[in-house]
């Protein structure tokens, strides 16, 4: 067995060395894992919305810090679901959901940036929502899948954008309300990124009308 007092090394690591000393003890301790690795990319990313919202809450420096940590879980959630796609195995619907989120928003980040690799990791995240989707045993899957695939088509200008749009306000009616709500949501809040205030708004109150019809406070 290894030590972990070989594997880390002793004393204060610089902050610049932070990052990529973290990428290697993950590489190191998930390596042999895939439920691990599912497991610890799903908890990052769900990390990543509560310090998002935890900054849009706050200001200044507060903000500054929960907008690092929220890119450093981000960062973290990546490079497990990464390491989990590229070991060989076939991912579930809802690992492929989870994976392509992952990647939409990583791409959202390199957008700022003007990234040349904008484009290729939304196509990335693009081939993994089809696949759920086509893959998905149950509603609430597809309806995940088309949510990423609706709003990954937009950033791409693809044509199927009316397509996947039909198609997820079909599977909305199918699903637990509270479920129904979490996507409603979820448009409402890329509509609103994307300067679509009429659709954010529209989302936004069907979300309010099903919360309130089923008594989902706080939802």
């Amino acid at each position: 067995m290894i030590s972990l007092r070989r594997t880390i090394p002793q004393g204060k690591i610089p902050m610049a060395e932070v990052p990529r000393k973290a990428s290697q003890y993950l590489k190191y301790f998930f390596s042999q894992n895939a439920t691990g690795l599912s497991s610890a990319s799903g908890s990052f990313f769900r990390a990543v919305n509560y310090t998002r919202g935890k900054s849009k809450d706050s200001r200044h420096l507060i903000a500054l810090m929960w907008a690092l940590l929220a890119f450093l879980c981000l960062r973290i959630a990546k490079l497990c679901s990464d390491i989990h796609a590229n070991k060989n195995i076939l991912l579930t619907p809802d690992e492929l959901d989870l994976r392509a989120s992952i990647l939409y928003d990583w791409s959202m980040f390199l957008k700022k940036w003007e990234s040349t690799q904008t484009r290729p990791t939304l196509i990335r995240a693009l081939e993994c929502a089809k696949q759920g989707y086509r893959e998905a045993a149950n509603d609430e899957s597809r309806a995940r899948n088309a949510t990423n695939l609706l709003r990954i088509s937009k950033e791409l200008k693809h044509e199927s954008v009316d397509e996947w749009q039909t198609i997820l306000l079909e599977l909305l009616p199918k699903l637990e309300p509270e479920k129904a709500v979490q996507i409603h949501r979820s448009l409402a809040e890329h509509a609103r990124i994307n300067g679509e205030a009429i659709l954010a708004e529209a989302h936004e109150m069907e979300a309010n009308r099903m919360a309130a019809e089923h008594g989902l406070k706080g939802k």
